[in-house]
């Protein structure tokens, strides 16, 4: 492996050296190599060796800085030679890669990200006892710089996994092996591949949306205080004084009220309708309120605390033309005074 312990090394700090708080993600690819033809010049000899298709297959760690990304690569192809000067022979032309490798992903609107890329790193290149029938050509192995360009895109799936596919450009510089005969001989490796494969990002999913603690519901209003009722109103038949059922619960329930007050008053004011004379209603009105005066005092209010006045049809709750009946001005007023 000659270089490759330092150089792996060497290619994950390069690449995950500036990724402290970046995103992490795993891939592998795999996919066809086609390594075109290679030169294999010695002192005095020049070969051309033909490879048939062949395959590869890659592993990468990196980090997501935003719309660009680093990578450390891990790379492994493996080609049969077709040829050597048009000759057929056997053998395997193969490629160990580690590569540090930069993207620049192009943003879209949709789930598909293009990128491109380049990489730089080391490549050890062997040339698997190439042969042409029985006589061997080289069967040695060198290591040296490697570089590519990449183009492809990514389909997310979801927050952790993608899909991918690329094309790359993977070549090495000249590399010095020695050939079946012993003499130093320069080989040339590039290839172009088509990879699929995936990447895994070791994302966080995104944070739940944080509840809000729900507010009690607000307490229902307090009902308001119901004012104490001060005024009652006693009801009359037409041309009538007399206190009827309805009418004596009434008063029963003002007399409740003035003696939890303890007033010391009540007023009363007596009325009728506009259907008879108006002295008439006069009289009418002062008999119905001396009538509820009476019941006022049956039910414990002291007769002189209360006071007494009539206004016949002077004062009608509801106004109307002389001589219509109407029941809601037969009435008195029981006040309670504030």
């Amino acid at each position: 492996m000659r270089i490759f312990t330092a150089t792996a090394a060497a290619g994950l700090l390069i690449g995950l050296s500036t990724a402290a708080m970046a995103e992490v993600y795993v891939g592998a690819q795999t996919g066809l190599n086609m390594a075109a033809d290679a030169d294999a010049d010695a002192t005095g000899v020049n070969r051309s060796i033909e490879h048939d298709l062949g395959w590869g297959v890659l592993g990468q760690l990196g980090v997501g800085l935003g719309q660009f990304r680093l990578e450390a690569e891990v790379g492994w192809r493996d080609n049969g030679v077709g040829d050597v000067n048009g000759l057929s022979a056997d053998g395997n032309m193969q490629a160990l890669s580690l590569m540090g490798n930069a993207y620049f992903d192009i943003p879209t609107s949709g789930p598909i990200t293009p990128y491109v890329g380049a990489g730089l790193g080391v490549a050890q290149v062997t040339a698997d006892n190439v042969r042409q029938g029985a006589a061997a050509v080289i069967d040695d192995e060198a290591s040296g710089l490697a570089y590519q360009g990449i183009v492809g895109a990514a389909w997310k799936l979801n927050q952790n996994l993608s899909l991918k596919a690329d094309y790359r450009y993977f070549a090495t510089e000249d590399l010095d092996m020695n050939d079946a005969a012993g003499r130093s001989t320069e080989v040339s490796y590039d290839a172009h591949s088509i990879m699929v494969g995936f990447s895994w990002r070791f994302a966080e999913p995104p944070p739940k949306p944080v509840e809000q603690a729900k507010a009690p519901p607000p307490a229902p209003p307090k009902p308001a205080p119901q004012p104490t009722l001060r005024n009652f109103m006693v009801f009359f038949d037409w041309d009538k004084a007399d206190i009827t059922a309805e009418a004596r619960e009434i008063i029963a329930q003002a007399a409740a009220t003035a003696k939890r007050g303890g007033l010391a008053r009540l007023e009363l004011s007596g009325h009728a309708d506009r259907s008879g004379a108006e002295p008439y209603n006069l009289k009418l009105s002062q008999r119905r309120a001396e009538n509820v005066r009476a019941a006022l005092a049956q039910a414990g209010i002291g007769p002189d605390t209360i006071s007494v006045v009539a206004k016949g049809e002077s004062a009608p709750l509801v106004p109307t033309p002389d001589g219509v009946r109407e029941p809601q001005n037969r009435r008195v007023e029981i006040v309670l005074p504030q």
